[in-house]
């Protein structure tokens, strides 16, 4: 039985960018015409900042102080997320997670300039649009990222997280997985995803056992690669 040798690693792509789109059950030809007003405001805007002179001194923008207050009150709170809930996402995810506080600032001052480029400071709305985006999409986004761009990823990282703090027997097969009701692994599927992914990683081993009346009925169960518990 094989190991690799990035070990838990392997199991945390990273995706500088993924864009992709939700498919309606039914096919329908859109006619919607196109947004003038919109098209020509982005025109003016990316015009606006093609045209800015070069400044010797940097241009600082600061929160307004109701910007300020809701700035920290979304960082206290989305910090405090991160460091309660190690166990109800995976690692990957509450790594993506721990960057939006820096993301937050940077789009609201993206949203400050895009109003103004001639800005002296970032006013409430723009703070209001960036939490928006981190909480409402950035947030959601991730974990569709991480849980779906591989099969079984998080159910994964939640079966690893139960083998090496000894949650799960050496020798165990999907239902008992299944019963343990870990995060990401809700139903039969997700369960199979992970123990594949597992498998595929030489965590696991696939062993066929006979049982019932006359040892007529087979099941498989899963052994533990020793050398997952051998620390590098």
């Amino acid at each position: 039985m094989s190991m690799t040798t990035n070990r838990r690693s392997t199991l945390q792509p990273c995706y500088s960018l993924l864009v992709s789109r939700d498919l309606n059950q039914r096919y329908v030809v859109n006619k919607t015409p196109p947004n003038h007003p919109a098209l020509d405001a982005v025109t003016q805007m990316v015009t606006q900042f093609a045209n800015l002179q070069p400044d010797p001194s940097p241009l600082v923008l600061r929160f307004a102080p109701m910007a300020q207050t809701l700035h920290e009150y979304w960082l206290t709170r989305h910090n405090n997320y991160v460091r309660e809930n190690p166990d109800n996402e995976g690692d990957a995810i509450i790594s993506a997670f721990s960057k939006y506080q820096t993301v937050f600032p940077q789009l609201a001052l993206l949203f400050a300039l895009c109003v103004d480029p001639a800005a002296q400071e970032i006013h409430l709305e723009q703070v209001e649009l960036a939490e928006r985006w981190c909480s409402e999409y950035l947030c959601f986004h991730a974990q569709r990222v991480y849980g779906l761009i591989h099969p079984g990823g998080v159910g994964a990282e939640s079966l690893v997280d139960g083998i090496e703090h000894n949650k799960i027997t050496a020798l165990f097969t999907a239902r008992d997985v299944l019963r343990k009701g870990w995060h990401g692994l809700i139903d039969k599927r997700d369960v199979q995803e992970a123990i594949d992914v597992l498998v595929e990683l030489g965590w696991l081993r696939p062993e066929s056992h006979d049982y019932g009346k006359g040892k007529n009925q087979t099941t498989v169960k899963y052994a533990i690669n020793p050398r997952v518990f051998v620390k590098s």
